[in-house]
């Protein structure tokens, strides 16, 4: 009989938030808003008594705001928007707040942090296209609750999710880890609290291979479990539960789950988030109301599944399964069953060192990734297990020494699919110019492109939408797969004659469509920048040596927005009010090539 470690804890909702400052929206880490706004900038004022913080923002779908400690902060995060790239800081230096930070959070969701020297009182007023954060010394008898304040609770009222204790913008796999920890011994601790006829309990176990955590309601509920990553997390979804319960989190700090969080996801909805310390392995079950979630140590290696942005793709570190970039090699072999939702590839095992094993996932893309390795022939095969027919791009880059494998859902034709490439990124920095690089320049600009083309109604897909590697042929076979309308792909640039500046587009003339090809898309977003920008014309230029250009089957145009070795252009690169105009030209460029294409 299996020793089971004494460790058990179960928490049920709190109703009651004691803070002076509360979430105005109870939404959770691993939600993905919609984007339907930019966060064009963020600007500091002292009014006296009262400090100002001003967020310029085009259009947000809701916001949450809360306290970190340890060091004191103020968060505001703003869901549905897209925000820079990289982390923007403002130094304050007053006796309130000792700077403000905003960058991108996570995917729809924008943060920004008010670095504090104590807990001061903060509201926030809302303006068209803007958020006011007003922040002034809080009054002795509305200070936060005190530490035996909260022993009437039991919970830290401030033990919010501690993702920003470096760069506001940072979501990697530490974040899960880093999270604060709780003072407080929570060992065979249980509680019993309700909230009128329905109730939520959470219980943990630590067992001798695995973890477990139980989850019911007094009456039996759905349970929508899945796999999110960017940070790791599983989720769990409860509909038709409207608790009116805030983010609350149970500390656990173990090997496999580094905390569990849970509140009100929607009106109806509550959301159960599991942090994972990685690509952990996990079964769940349903009976007599109860989910639970067996959480263990992955038998695979080298495998890494990413769904956090439009690219939803598999990492395979050390695996080499094709050759070559305009002549593509497969090493492998692949079919189609169940009606084509399975994928299954078949390769020799000494081309990927993966283990074999499950990796349950159940996102809107799949249901599972299952690795087998088959010691009689020597080969091994993965098998994508989805939930629709898609289709699978498998290409090496042998200068991530890796294999991605995309997962892909071509536009219908009459779809008006744009797929927008921020030049660079990851191991290719681009052009650099003291601390100003060009695939950050890259990012921003694709991202505010991005939203303007939402906004409208327009189908994207972003190649990146994070500082990661993507091979040259990678894109532009990707663009193909999804049976794209344009292919657009931002850069900047640089030379030596630091007095050469302006703006040129580039193109390779051939491919494209009946109304359009790539010279002549390139001549409409050419136009569009020199007229919005006011920089100078260097004009369009054939470049048929371009790989994402010349691989690409839809009309492509790379636009060159200006160069970073000129101090003209790069002063105004630095400009968010630039890249934002910028931004606007492109927009205005594929809108009216679009009307163009039969």
């Amino acid at each position: 009989m299996k020793k089971i470690a004494a460790v058990i804890l179960a928490f049920l909702i709190l109703i009651s938030f004691s803070c002076n400052v509360v979430a105005e929206s109870s939404y959770l880490s691993g939600y993905t808003p919609k984007i339907v706004g930019f966060l064009n900038g963020v600007s500091y004022s002292n009014k006296g008594k009262t400090e100002e913080i001003t967020v310029d923002i085009s259009k947000y779908s809701d916001y949450s705001i809360f306290r970190l400690k340890n060091p004191e902060r103020v968060v505001v995060d703003i869901l549905g928007v897209d925000a820079p790239g990289k982390q923007q800081i403002i130094p304050v230096n007053s006796s309130l707040i000792q700077s403000v930070r905003y960058a991108q959070f996570d995917k729809g969701i924008a943060r920004v942090v008010l670095d504090v020297t104590e807990q001061p009182e903060v509201n926030i007023k809302n303006e068209k296209n803007k958020l006011i954060i007003l922040v002034s010394v809080i009054d002795d008898e509305n200070k936060v609750v005190d530490e035996e304040d909260k022993s009437n609770t039991g919970k830290d009222n401030n033990n919010r999710d501690n993702q920003d204790n470096s760069q506001v913008g940072n979501n990697d796999e530490k974040n899960a880890k880093d999270r604060r920890e709780d003072t407080s011994d929570r060992s065979g601790e249980n509680r019993d609290e309700s909230y009128g006829d329905s109730q939520l309990s959470i219980e943990y176990l630590s067992l001798e291979e695995d973890e477990r955590v139980l989850i019911s309601m007094d009456s039996e509920k759905e349970f929508r479990i899945m796999r999110l990553t960017g940070p790791d997390r599983i989720v769990v979804d409860i509909p038709d539960a409207p608790l009116n319960i805030r983010r609350n989190e149970i500390p656990v700090n173990s090997s496999l789950i580094s905390s569990i969080r849970y509140g009100q996801f929607t009106e109806d909805t509550v959301r159960v988030v599991l942090d994972i310390n990685g690509q952990v392995d996990y079964e769940a079950d349903t009976k007599e109301g109860v989910l639970t979630i067996n959480v263990k140590k992955t038998s695979l290696k080298n495998i890494k599944y990413h769904n956090h942005s439009d690219r939803v793709y598999l990492t395979l570190n050390g695996a080499k399964l094709t050759e070559g970039g305009e002549f593509l090699k497969n090493l492998y072999t692949s079919s189609y069953e169940d009606e084509g939702k399975k994928y299954i590839i078949t390769f020799p095992s000494k081309l990927a060192n993966l283990g074999t094993g499950m990796l349950n996932i159940n996102d809107n893309y799949l249901k599972s990734i299952e690795i087998i390795e088959d010691k009689e022939s020597g080969n091994t095969s993965i098998i994508f297990d989805a939930k629709d027919t898609f289709k699978y791009l498998v290409f090496t880059r042998s200068e991530a020494n890796d294999t991605a494998i995309t997962v892909l859902k071509p536009a219908s034709d009459d779809e008006r699919l744009v797929v927008i490439d921020a030049g660079h990124g990851g191991a290719e920095p681009g052009a650099i110019y003291g601390n100003l690089y060009e695939k950050e320049l890259n990012l921003d600009i694709a991202k505010r492109l991005n939203r303007l083309l939402v906004e409208n109604n327009i189908k994207t897909y972003m190649i990146r939408q994070e500082d990661i590697t993507v091979a040259l042929y990678e894109r532009a076979y990707i663009a193909n797969a999804l049976n794209a309308k344009l292919f657009l792909s931002i850069h900047n640039n640089a030379m030596a004659d630091v007095n050469y500046g302006g703006t040129m587009t580039l193109y390779y003339p051939q491919n494209g469509r009946t109304g359009i090809n790539g010279k002549t898309f390139a001549e409409i977003i050419q136009r569009n920048l020199v007229d919005t920008l006011k920089t100078i014309d260097r004009s369009i230029r054939e470049r048929p040596n371009l790989v994402v250009l010349k691989a690409t089957k839809m009309p492509a145009a790379l636009a060159e927005i200006a160069f970073l070795t000129n101090s003209e252009d790069r002063n105004n690169l630095r400009s968010e009010e630039f890249r934002e105009k910028a931004a606007q030209a492109l927009f205005k460029g594929i809108m009216e090539a679009l009307e163009k294409i039969k």
